[in-house]
């Protein structure tokens, strides 16, 4: 009886130690899948690393790229805008030597057109005084002959006096003819003034014309100098535009890269805590394959300490067997001589 129990309760061991070892292996299967997801975790989090680090190799470029842009259009608009203000400023110092040259004409046209007017005053004035000359001589001319014939007729009065009368006649034929000459003189005088004066009116018209149409072309040099300093100043309007857009795109840009870089920034710290939290997933696996282990050991152990009672429990049945043969032997050697 206690042999059957042993027998059944090591079959029962047995049973037991092999479901233990289906247990067992079905642990060291798990414990291999975990390493292989294990593996596979670390290889995707290693490509999502690569991943992101390509990923901010063009933006940290791209980000450099608008940084050297930025400057570039910066040192661009500095240099039109130099270049700008150098040209308009010779601009207007050209327009401020042409309003200087203008005013200087100006002046001098004044200044001609008063010394004509004060040569028109002073033939005016000769005039007169030809008048008043030729009035004078009139009178002169009328005494004189007023003066003749009250000397012709003393004359006829006095008849001792005839010698002088003729000389007087002379001396009053020669200065008529002075008279004469000089009058002829003042016309000729007063026919070359007038032609000089005229000529020096029609050179001065000349001259006054020429500086007018001056004055013309420099007002249209002016307007064709404040025109093009329109169109420059619209130009640096139009460039600060396209600065201040190329800025604007630049922030624009920043914003979306510094966006990226957060958004990156979050997928790493998601990265980051994705792989913390798979680091003590695989922890707390790795604690679990460390007490599978364990307990597989203890279970070996177990097994090796039933495997060694069973062979002794063997022992000791093949034992009680053979005693037992020996007794049913001795049983029946004794029943067979008492039967003889």
């Amino acid at each position: 009886m206690d042999v059957h129990e042993d027998i059944s309760r090591l079959l029962q061991v047995e049973k037991t130690l092999e479901e233990q070892l289906k247990v067992n292996a079905e642990q060291k299967q798990r414990l291999k899948e975990l390493e292989q997801t294990i593996h596979e975790r670390d290889a995707k989090v290693n490509e999502l690393q690569e991943v992101l680090e390509q990923r901010d190799a063009p933006i940290d470029f791209g980000k450099d790229l608008l940084q050297k842009m930025d400057k570039a259009a910066q040192d661009l608009a500095r240099e039109v805008r130099n270049e700008v203000n150098a040209y308009v400023w010779n601009l207007l110092k050209d327009k401020m030597d042409l309003q200087d040259r203008c005013e200087d004409l100006e002046e001098n046209q004044v200044y001609l057109q008063d010394q004509l007017d004060q040569a028109d005053q002073q033939h005016l004035q000769n005039e007169i005084r030809n008048v008043k000359l030729e009035a004078e001589m009139t009178k002169m001319k009328q005494e004189l002959k007023q003066q003749e014939l009250g000397l012709i007729h003393r004359v006829l009065e006095r008849n001792s006096l005839q010698r002088k009368v003729d000389e007087l006649k002379g001396f009053l034929e020669q200065r008529d003819a002075l008279i004469d000459f000089g009058k002829d003189l003042l016309k000729k005088k007063d026919k070359e003034f007038k032609d000089l004066v005229q000529e020096a009116r029609i050179k001065v018209n000349e001259y006054v014309g020429g500086l007018y149409e001056k004055n013309i072309y420099m007002k249209m040099q002016v307007e064709d100098i404040e025109n093009a300093t329109v169109f420059l100043q619209e130009q640096l309007d139009e460039a600060e535009q396209q600065h201040l857009e190329a800025e604007e795109t630049n922030m624009k840009l920043e914003s979306e890269l510094a966006k990226s870089k957060k958004d990156l920034e979050q997928q790493l710290d998601e990265l980051e805590n994705y792989r913390i939290e798979e680091a003590l997933k695989n922890m707390k696996i790795v604690d679990e394959l460390e007490e599978t282990k364990r307990k597989l050991k203890e279970s070996e152990a177990e097994n090796e300490a039933l495997k060694t009672r069973l062979q002794e429990s063997d022992g000791d049945a093949e034992t009680k067997d053979q005693n037992k043969e020996e007794q049913d032997k001795k049983k029946k050697r004794r029943w067979w001589k008492c039967w003889e």
